[in-house]
């Protein structure tokens, strides 16, 4: 008998093993749900703008269609508007044009500090190796270091 069919004589075990998965995850979730209700307030009260914030984050989830979308109806609605606010459209591909190798670093460093600002971790480098790899991995690093840092300066004021 397979645990997919629905039945009366599922052994005890198999749906004790289950109950207690469910309610190991249920409870993770709701751990979850609760560290986050706190970074956000720890976020907000350092003064970060939270809805600036859950933008960035539905951003990087979102289709760059959809993306393209939602940019052009804002520069349409602040046209429509006349609020004398010039928009530029973002790219969200990288461009083809030429750059400098200052410019493509910083570039590089910047793409680095975003992968560890979301946790992606060091796998997520598209870079082979040589000085963009070196670029990106400065970025990720730096991120590290302003995170161990800033958590020193919270563990340090929790101590006074």
């Amino acid at each position: 008998m397979t645990t997919d069919a629905l039945s009366n004589e599922l052994p005890s075990a198999v749906i004790a093993v289950h109950t207690h998965r469910v309610h190991v995850a249920r409870a993770a979730v709701q751990r979850a749900k609760a560290e986050m209700r706190l970074r956000e307030a720890h976020a907000q009260a350092a003064g970060v703008p939270m809805g600036g914030l859950k933008r960035a984050l539905r951003m990087i989830s979102a289709d760059p269609e959809r993306l393209a979308r939602q940019e052009a109806e804002t520069a349409m609605i602040l046209a429509a508007t006349g609020c004398g606010v010039q928009v530029e459209q973002p790219t969200l591909f990288d461009t083809t044009t030429d750059e400098s190798e200052e410019v493509r670093a910083k570039r590089l460093r910047a793409e680095g500090y975003s992968a560890g600002v979301y946790d992606m971790g060091l796998s997520a480098c598209p870079y082979d190796d040589g000085p963009d790899r070196a670029a990106w991995r400065a970025g990720f690093d730096a991120f590290a270091a302003d995170l161990a840092a800033y958590e020193l300066t919270e563990k340090r004021r929790g101590r006074r």
